[in-house]
Order: structure tokens, then C-alpha cells, then sequence
């Protein structure tokens, strides 16, 4: 039995040390898994509406998904979301940002938005996130195949190799 543990060994602790690593990676990118693959939202995100039109505010998240409402902050009854866009852009530190833009100085009743509070509820993409639906799909695939690798691995080593033969006597 020395004799077979001698010459298998170095194989035995090699898979072993493939196994513990594949673990620990597939453990690491399923935890991000829920970063990359999933939207926030914002509700009711007070911001300061800019001042000019064409000027831009930066707001929570990387990737702009939709839109539901931009208010305004002191009366939910006036719907700004016809004078303001929300795209995404550069942000002042040169990263990828959602920016509202200010469309209109006026609201549809002729009041002035500029300059005053809003409250902004979108869907964004937070850091990370993989705005392609494909990618998002292959994110699940790597773990599954990760998981099999690991599983052949284990399997092989038990039953093809060293140990398989040491389980059955011989």
C-alpha cells in the first residue's frame, strides 16, 4: 500500500489543492452573483434640480434602467418627469454615473423647476451590474459548470485513482 501512495501522492494532493481552490472561487463569484445579475431602485431620492437647461445632476447607480417618476419634493401632485431625462454618463470623477439632465425650466403649469427639489424614483444598475442579458445568463452557467468540474474532480480522484484503489482493498 506504501508503494501505491508513493506514486499516486503528488496526484492525490495536487486534486485536492484544485478542489479546495475551485471551492473557494466558485463561492466567491456565486456571492457577487446577486450584484451583477440584479436592478435597485431609488424612491423618493431628494435631489436638487440644476439650475440651467442641458445642466446635469448625478444620482445613485452606473446603468440607467427606466424611470418611474421625478416629483416634486414639496407637492407629489406636480410630475416633472416630462421636463428631466435620466441617462447614463460621465460623472464629475469620470465614471460611469446615472445623470438627470434638465430639460425645461418650467413646469406644465408655468411654474419654475429650476433649482428647486425633487424627489427621483428610478430602476439603475449598480456597480458592477452587466446590463447584457447574455452576460447575465453566463454568470449562472460558470457556476454550474464550476460545480461539475469540481465534482468530476472529486469523483475521479476517489474512484480512478489511488484512494479508489485503497477503498477496495487493494
Amino acid at each position: 500500500m506504501a508503494k501505491i501512495l508513493k506514486t499516486d501522492g503528488k496526484a492525490i494532493i495536487v486534486a485536492f489543492i484544485a478542489i479546495i481552490l475551485g471551492v473557494v472561487l466558485i463561492g466567491t463569484i456565486a456571492d457577487q452573483e446577486t450584484a451583477i445579475t440584479e436592478t435597485k431602485t431609488n424612491i423618493n431620492h431628494t435631489v436638487t434640480l440644476p439650475t440651467a437647461i442641458g445642466e446635469t445632476v448625478e444620482l445613485t447607480g452606473r446603468d440607467h434602467i427606466s424611470t418611474t417618476s421625478v416629483i416634486n419634493a414639496s407637492d407629489a401632485n406636480d410630475d416633472w418627469s416630462d421636463n428631466v431625462t435620466l441617462s447614463d454618463g460621465l460623472g464629475s470623477d469620470g465614471s460611469k454615473k446615472v445623470i438627470l439632465t434638465l430639460d425645461d425650466l418650467t413646469d406644465s403649469d408655468g411654474d419654475e423647476i429650476n433649482g428647486t427639489d425633487a424627489n427621483v424614483t428610478n430602476v439603475y444598475g449598480p456597480q458592477g451590474y452587466l446590463a447584457n442579458s447574455s452576460d447575465r445568463a453566463i454568470i449562472g452557467l460558470v457556476i454550474i459548470f464550476g460545480a461539475l468540474a469540481i465534482l468530476i474532480t472529486s469523483f475521479v480522484i476517489v474512484r480512478l485513482g489511488t484512494l479508489g484503489r485503497i477503498m477496495q482493498g487493494g
